[in-house]
């Protein structure tokens, strides 16, 4: 397992978002790329954050399940930062947000 890095979290969602986004633009072999950026992600946080990794998992799988779903990556930076500054505070951990929830019955 790896040791989290909230950093790096920040660069496979910022990698997979750049990724997806030239799926859009006619490269759809990109979308492997995505799918493994988001796989990175989630093992990047997985020991000391194992809701974000489950929720970025359930994400890519949903994905893979359905190319066109959405991903909210602004969201999901939003609470890597939040729980950046929680961890440097020393307090506790919050929620994660219910509409960073990747919906799988898509």
């Amino acid at each position: 397992m790896r040791e989290t890095c909230l950093e790096c979290v920040v660069k496979h969602l910022g990698q997979a978002a750049v990724t997806y986004m030239e799926t859009k633009l006619g490269y759809p072999e990109h979308l492997l790329l995505t799918v493994g950026h988001l796989a990175e992600a989630s093992e990047e946080c997985d020991e000391h954050f194992p809701e974000l990794a489950e929720v970025i998992r359930d994400h890519r799988k949903a994905l893979q399940l359905n190319p066109a779903h959405d991903i909210p990556y602004f969201g999901l930076w939003d609470y890597v930062k939040i729980l950046e500054a929680a961890t440097e505070g020393d307090v506790g951990i919050p929620d994660i947000p219910e509409e960073l929830q990747a919906d799988l019955s898509e």
